[in-house]
């Protein structure tokens, strides 16, 4: 893909702010059902720089349907981007990243080909949990992008 000849999708189409982890799962699983649909939501506080992509991928050989998060991820405000820790280019803006991932198509392990639109699906945000935090840390993101081992949760 070139990168001119390709809009950049609007950011209201793939982000949630207000979105935890446990309801990006549930909206993806409802509402997720072509590969690489996608939703971009807050890490937490504790990483007020640091964004997670959770996606759908459909094996179709396999008819396995799996839910990936990629932590998306940078170490100083004037830094680029990092998705799993591995370098993306630079890109310094959440908006560039998608937009990278984007164009990367199928040359990108998880490939990010239809936004979710939040206004679409109808959801409405759940309130924080007592530590005001958006998503409880519970475990590491899913998987490295040099980790051609790692295995999606499947759905």
């Amino acid at each position: 893909m070139e990168d001119e000849a390709v809009t950049p999708w609007p950011r209201e189409a793939w982000v949630c702010e207000w979105m935890s982890r446990p309801d990006a799962e549930e909206t993806l699983k409802k509402n997720g059902h072509k590969h690489g649909t996608f939703l971009v939501r807050p890490y937490g506080p504790q990483k007020k720089q640091a964004w997670i992509v959770s996606l759908i991928l459909i094996d179709t050989v396999r008819k396995v349907r799996s839910l990936v998060h990629l932590l998306l991820d940078k170490d100083k405000e004037e830094s680029p981007f990092t998705v799993n820790g591995d370098p993306v280019g630079e890109c310094f803006t959440l908006d560039a990243v998608i937009h990278k991932l984007r164009l990367m198509g199928d040359d990108f392990e998880f490939p990010l080909k239809h936004p979710m639109n939040i206004d679409r699906v109808k959801i409405e945000p759940k309130a924080a949990d007592s530590g005001g935090r958006l998503i409880t840390r519970t475990r590491k993101a899913s998987l490295k992008l040099s980790d051609k081992k790692a295995v999606p949760c499947l759905l």
